[in-house]
């Protein structure tokens, strides 16, 4: 919740000393009156629409997309010089021609066409949700948008099942931890207009086929990441595979993929939840295996994408 400076002051709560250092009396460069926590231990913008704090969202939402270039000071500029509220107003500086607007920021068309590129805006609806940046949202995005075509879509069901619905998606049960779907829910609803904003400057497409929930160790042999190995997976397989990556192992995990040998957290999760899984059901639940095996595999059962089998009947070969 926080506490304002003028009860801090008026209950005297802190020291005069602290106050006194307060930068700009007491507010935030957008105006708004700083606040404590709870605890007093730390000062925070209660506005959401902060520069900063847009800034900061911008930043990490070009570092998501890996758009190079997208520092905090750079973003600070653009969120300065344009008034911008939402980080999703970057691309409005190609869409509507702002950039003779921005001044001092080097190499600015070079930057643009980092995060306005086409490849890296094609993403899911739940990606686009994550990365918005919504506070107590975006780790959780998957868990509540996943499986729906439009934001439209999803907010029939937040705003009908309110707190409820959130809480059944996060697989909350008391009431204590019930905080979390109350905050979520609020932050929701405050956002709803961004996300619908949002939406129309991705190109937000609904994968189908066989949904494939991947964690990975460390890295991929041959890839720059994680998130570049679960893209070839999904361009290569188009229409027939729906791959996902996992941040932590749960019991929804298909496979892990270990590329580092022992000592990794997730893999003696896997190994745990396979060893009860054969207890109960006489099979492992999670695929463990290497990245060259688990190709192999996929290979095997899928042999490529659509375009892939064309060329089959062409009598061409489609292994890569």
């Amino acid at each position: 919740m926080g506490i304002s400076l003028c009860d801090v002051i008026e209950k005297g709560l802190v020291s005069n000393k602290l106050i006194l250092a307060l930068p700009n009396e007491g507010s935030c460069e957008c105006g708004a009156e700083l606040m404590f926590t709870d605890s007093l231990n730390q000062i925070y913008c209660p506005n959401s629409r902060c520069h900063t704090k847009v800034a900061s969202r911008l930043e990490a939402m070009a570092k998501e997309m890996k758009a190079d270039g997208w520092g905090l000071s750079t973003c600070l500029a653009v969120v300065r010089q344009l008034g911008m509220i939402s980080p999703f107003q970057v691309f409005d500086i190609r869409d509507k021609g702002l950039q003779g607007k921005l001044e001092g920021i080097s190499s600015l068309d070079k930057k643009l066409n980092e995060i306005c590129d086409v490849g890296k805006r094609r993403v899911k609806l739940a990606r686009m949700v994550q990365l918005c940046g919504i506070p107590n949202v975006d780790t959780i995005a998957f868990k509540i948008f996943d499986g729906y075509r439009s934001i439209a879509d999803a907010y029939v069901d937040i705003e009908s099942g309110q707190v409820p619905f959130i809480a059944d998606k996060l697989g909350i049960k008391n009431s204590e931890t019930g905080v979390l779907a109350w905050q979520v829910y609020n932050n929701l609803i405050e956002y709803k207009a961004e996300l619908l904003y949002g939406e129309q400057k991705f190109e937000i497409y609904n994968p189908i086929g066989d949904v494939l929930r991947i964690a990975i160790t460390h890295g991929v042999n041959g890839f720059t990441n994680k998130a570049e190995f679960i893209q070839y997976i999904n361009i290569r397989y188009a229409g027939k595979i729906n791959a996902t990556l996992l941040k932590t192992v749960t019991g929804d995990c298909d496979v892990l993929i270990n590329d580092a040998g022992t000592g990794s957290t997730k893999l003696s999760t896997a190994t745990k939840i396979n060893a009860k899984s054969i207890e109960t059901t006489g099979r492992e639940k999670i695929k463990i295996c290497s990245s060259k095996q688990f190709l192999e595999m996929l290979e095997n059962k899928y042999g490529g994408s659509l375009a892939d089998e064309e060329d089959e009947e062409l009598g061409e070969d489609s292994t890569e």
